[in-house]
């Protein structure tokens, strides 16, 4: 009975020092993709673009979560297409492709921006944006704001004013990290945008 117990303890020992490694891969992955989005923050897409390519050649991000940095550089860059394209593969990838709110959020703002009329893409980003809001947790009104914005550009103005109600009845709370669609005129901070304009 206590030689198991032993062994037991030592593969624990063996093992703690291993999963502390993978921890701090994990925190290392998350500091390498702060970067990229420092680096598009900054509009500096160059930068941006070498950071991510690095990150890719080193498996430092998950495929899906590459894709969308890439549509968000390619959109920051003007080229609206090859955004959508980045955009439309990260959204194939599916779910427990490690696309979070956040992104999601991203994906459904740079679709209609880039939509142009084209309701397909606007289908898509109302899609996108209700597919974010049924998993996000947090308080903030972003998510649905947008959501609000497209149902308006897709005609279902009943739908966007039911939104919009329910989202002044709350309170807007707008969190300046994530991406909005519009002119939003609010109280508060100043809010970073995470798309160009």
């Amino acid at each position: 009975m206590i030689a198991p117990l032993r062994s037991f303890k030592l593969l624990l020992v063996l093992l703690l020092p291993l999963l502390g490694t993978a921890a701090g891969k994990a925190q290392e992955v998350k500091d390498s993709l702060a970067k990229v989005h420092f680096e598009i923050r900054q509009k500096n897409w160059e930068n941006a673009s070498r950071v991510l390519a690095n990150l890719e050649k080193t498996g430092g991000c998950k495929p899906a979560a590459c894709l969308v940095v890439h549509a968000l550089i390619a959109d920051g860059t003007g080229a609206g297409p090859q955004a959508v394209d980045f955009a439309r593969q990260a959204l194939a990838a599916g779910q427990g492709s490690g696309l979070d709110v956040a992104y999601l959020n991203d994906l459904g703002v740079l679709l209609c921006r880039r939509a142009e009329g084209k309701r397909e893409l606007l289908q898509l980003a109302e899609t996108t944006l209700r597919h974010a809001d049924s998993i996000y947790t947090g308080g903030a009104s972003n998510i649905r704001y947008n959501l609000a914005k497209v149902l308006q550009k897709l005609g279902q103005n009943g739908q966007a004013k039911e939104i919009m109600k329910k989202l002044e009845a709350e309170g807007l709370l707008i969190n300046p990290g994530m991406a909005i669609l519009g002119d939003f005129k609010g109280v508060g901070a100043p809010i970073q945008r995470v798309l160009p304009q």
